[in-house]
């Protein structure tokens, strides 16, 4: 509708007292002209101060003969002046708002009429939302004029309008960090509302656990009551939001490893399920958690964030110390929570432990490996948990493990990670790894190796022993007495029946020869209650490890050397066998191959000191150089050498 205008001036009240305006009657009159007559049961108009988005007023016009009006004069009261303040006002027909225009209105004693040109409400979906679903949830103006300190609710309000868009399918889904001040009560109170009126669209308030469309909870609980994690996880399958509160917490490691162990066993459940997580606490809290845990950091990195206040961000790594409190609540987490030593309490060793998570995390590949393991850290922390809390008798904390796969599947690296991350979790006292194989544990005569084993038992204590190609231990030849590697197993077997040998031993290698290994000796199989197994890497997986290692020493590839290195890792894949070295062949095909190419072309090709990008970048030729040169000789060196002598 063209030519549409308002016009608004403040009323002179002759009875007014100037010296006591609070009892001043504080009246506009509004005007709206349409260029046509229009039919409308009800007309208002909505005014609101532009920056605080208060509500100044409300004008209503009620068309009880049903018949056509082309103007409407309305007198709209407030509490507070008009006057010298930045409004906003709308236009509503049959409670859809159609039109709005800014306005700044004079003096009551110039009696100036503003006149403002009306827009569509439709340009701007943000404000719309504002007025037809926001402003009249009644909490609003409440949360807002007397409880929350926002220095711009523009942004909270294009928050909330991006929330109400996620729950209803129209953007993507994110999580919600709802951050507030030190009034708690108020910033729950306000994701009550919140989570009501925008997720669950009108559902009972937060404090009502019946609700089957939301699950409540906070860390605290989390941490206290481990055996309630699968009904958590349960109950978020059929629900619609997953609301949880960040309180103080006592950051002990075995507190950080928790929270990261149980925000990674729901997230996956609560992106396939498009459940709104949602977490609320105080300012200093949210820092604390997303500084100590690194699956909170990496949620908060790609969320949408409501800030009740004006605050600034940032990263915290050290540790709550509630030691001088003397709180019964505090003594009673105290017993329940181990003693960490001091080294392991300083930030630098948490943000390391936690990195170790991640690294294990952000491995290329070995999804099924993660999985098993993030299973497996979660059955040894409930173990744990009960024991600490006299719920079994018996405390046997056995979590030796068997790595199963062929040469180049991250075995070594993950064995690295295994002992910072079960240090982490408490326990482990140390967390360091200890690499070894048959020619370093057997002897050359008789009593020796059962020496060496237990030197390098001793060295392991308080983190990982790994035995890479462990089957090499055993010979297939029964006859084989004076096979010294039976030694080795006997005295490891010793340690395997330790109930709590603060200590992990991890055999490695093929996973058929492990197997013919473990079946010929059924009481070392049933020592190692953890298996996992290491695929093979696939074409892309090796393209990415290969890239990775380019990109750690600043070199850049072209989109033809790119294309013939993709080329390349699908042949090794499809001509691969159980002797192909996956990551490491990746490896050493980049650095004995394609850089050696790359150097022979760049200095015979006439290097001078102002083509300095030749020097990062990787050409085709040099990837079919690498192909023909390093895989010739790779396949030379490993043809069979015709043994020398006698034949029968």
């Amino acid at each position: 509708m063209k030519n549409l205008y308002l016009r608004a001036k403040c009323i002179l009240n002759d009875n007014s007292n100037e010296n006591a305006p609070e009892y001043e009657e504080n009246y506009i009159n509004v005007e709206v002209t349409f260029p046509q007559a229009i039919t409308a049961d009800e007309l208002s108009i909505r005014i609101y101060n532009n920056d605080s988005y208060k509500e100044m007023g409300v004008g209503y016009h009620y068309n009880k003969s049903y018949k056509k009006f082309k103007k409407v004069c309305l007198n709209i009261s407030s509490s507070e002046d008009w006057e010298n303040q930045h409004l906003k006002a709308y236009v509503i027909i049959d409670n859809e708002v159609k039109w709005q225009c800014s306005l700044f209105l004079h003096e009551p004693k110039d009696n100036y009429w503003t006149k403002q040109i009306l827009s569509p409400i439709d340009e701007n979906s943000v404000e719309k939302f504002f007025v037809e679903k926001l402003s009249i949830t009644g909490w609003w103006n409440y949360q807002t004029t007397t409880k929350l300190n926002i220095s711009n609710k523009k942004d909270l309000i294009e928050k909330l309008f991006t929330l109400s868009q996620m729950v209803h399918g129209k953007s993507e889904l994110q999580p919600i960090f709802v951050i507030g001040e030190d009034d708690k009560y108020t910033l729950k109170e306000f994701t009550s509302e919140m989570v009501n009126e925008f997720v669950l669209e009108g559902d009972t308030s937060i404090t009502d656990n019946a609700s089957p469309n939301r699950v409540n909870s906070s860390f605290e609980d989390i941490l206290k009551h481990p055996c309630n994690w699968a009904e958590i996880k349960r109950k978020i399958g059929t629900a619609k939001t997953f609301v949880i509160e960040a309180p103080q917490i006592n950051y002990t490691l075995e507190a950080v490893n928790l929270i990261n162990l149980f925000m990674d066993s729901i997230i996956s459940e609560i992106l396939n399920k498009n459940v709104v997580l949602v977490i609320y606490g105080l300012m200093d809290n949210i820092d604390m958690l997303k500084g100590n845990c690194y699956t909170v950091k990496d949620i908060y990195q790609n969320c949408n964030k409501i800030n009740l206040t004006d605050w600034e961000e940032i990263d915290i790594w050290n540790p709550c110390d509630n030691s001088d409190n003397n709180d019964a609540g505090d003594i009673i987490k105290s017993l329940l929570m181990p003693k960490a030593d001091t080294a392991a309490s300083e930030p630098a060793e948490i943000a390391k432990n936690n990195d170790a998570e991640k690294e294990l995390e952000e491995m290329i590949g070995l999804r099924k490996v993660k999985d098993d393991m993030k299973d497996a850290r979660l059955m040894s922390m409930f173990k744990k948990k009960r024991a600490d809390m006299c719920l079994q008798k018996n405390k046997e904390n056995v979590n030796h493990m068997l790595f199963l796969g062929n040469p180049g599947t991250g075995k070594t690296t993950v064995a690295k990670l295994v002992g910072q991350i079960y240090h982490n979790m408490g326990l482990l006292s140390k967390g360091h790894t200890v690499e070894t194989n048959r020619a370093k544990l057997v002897g050359e005569y008789i009593g020796m190796t059962e020496k060496v084993t237990l030197e390098v038992i001793e060295q392991a204590r308080g983190g990982v022993l790994f035995i890479d190609e462990a089957y090499t231990l055993i010979s297939n030849r029964d006859s084989d007495s004076k096979d010294f590697g039976k030694e080795v197993v006997n005295a490891l077997l010793t340690v395997l029946s330790e109930p709590d040998p603060d200590m992990i031993i991890i055999m490695a290698g093929y996973e058929d020869k492990m197997n013919n290994m473990l079946n010929t000796n059924p009481g070392l199989k049933d020592r190692f209650p953890l298996n996992f197994t290491f695929e093979n890497y696939n074409e892309d997986e090796l393209m990415e490890i290969a890239c990775s290692f380019l990109e750690k020493d600043n070199y850049k590839l072209t989109d033809a050397a790119r294309d013939r290195l993709h080329l390349l890792m699908e042949k090794a894949v499809a001509n691969r066998d159980e002797h192909f070295g996956n990551g490491r062949w990746v490896h050493n095909l980049i650095n004995q191959g394609v850089i050696k190419s790359m150097a022979k072309r760049v200095m015979l090709g006439g290097f001078t000191e102002q083509n300095k990008e030749s020097l990062t970048q990787i050409e085709e030729a040099d990837i079919i150089e690498a192909e023909k040169n390093y895989i010739d000789i790779r396949n030379k060196r490993t043809v069979s050498i015709r043994p020398i002598g006698f034949r029968a």
